[in-house]
């Protein structure tokens, strides 16, 4: 089931990721593929997965689909079928 806010979610465990001065210019376009190694993004495609219920391919896991916060969300949403919004 897609949470209520998915994006401030997401915002909030990256955020949880990144150190204190990074998080201050976090943005729902920062490109998280600089800002995270590749571990951590792998964690949140797992958390993404989990709150959309959609399983993201191994060739999807390109900066293009998950770079950003917006783009994570709006592959999510495609994969439903739902608007990017």
């Amino acid at each position: 089931m897609p949470a209520s806010n998915p994006e401030a979610e997401l915002r909030a465990y990256v955020a949880s990721r990144l150190a204190p001065e990074a998080v201050q210019r976090l943005t729902d376009d920062s490109d998280l593929f600089q800002l995270l190694d590749s571990m951590d993004v792998i964690r949140i495609v797992g958390v993404l997965e989990d709150r959309f219920g959609v399983v993201f391919e191994d060739f999807e896991l390109v900066p293009e689909k998950l770079g950003t916060i917006r783009r994570m969300i709006a592959s999510a949403r495609s994969k439903l079928g739902s608007p990017a919004a």
